[in-house]
């Protein structure tokens, strides 16, 4: 095996999509886990459970920046006010010198309180909600002007 294309290990990649605005990017999310023997029927595709995610990275020249900063998580006010069905997921990035720079990352992890059916789908056309929800997080990040403070 050459260097160039180093052997993957068995390892498999994720599907992502992302749509970048200025400060800011969202990205979603598409990968897959064994079901561990739980779906009783023996098809390939019913024995794997699908995930889907939601991510927005927000960065300090963004207008609502101090905002996600001061939030310190995802259970505040200003947090579950953003339009996605629920955040989850809440961290910051804290890059080093020689460009220090943080960023903040909120985002969905779908497939359970209601989002069972997600762990079935398989393909973007079948996960049309978890795009609309990124398409809508997207939007609200681009007019941050608009009331949103």
């Amino acid at each position: 095996m050459s260097e160039a294309n180093p052997p993957l290990y068995g390892f498999k990649a994720r599907d992502v999509w992302r749509r970048d605005g200025r400060y800011f990017y969202v990205t979603v999310m598409h990968w897959t886990l064994p079901s561990f023997g739980c779906q009783p029927d023996d098809d390939e595709e019913e024995r794997v459970t699908h995930r889907w995610n939601v991510y927005a990275k927000v960065g300090e020249g963004h207008p609502l920046f101090s905002l996600f900063l001061g939030a310190g998580d995802y259970d505040t006010d200003f947090v579950r006010s953003l339009p996605l069905p629920a955040i989850n997921w809440y961290r910051t990035l804290r890059h080093p010198e020689p460009n220090p720079c943080t960023v903040v990352e909120i985002g969905n992890d779908y497939g359970h309180y209601g989002q069972e059916h997600l762990r079935y789908a398989n393909t973007p056309e079948k996960a049309r909600e978890v795009f609309r929800d990124a398409a809508a997080i997207f939007d609200y990040l681009s007019a941050p002007t608009e009331g949103h403070e």
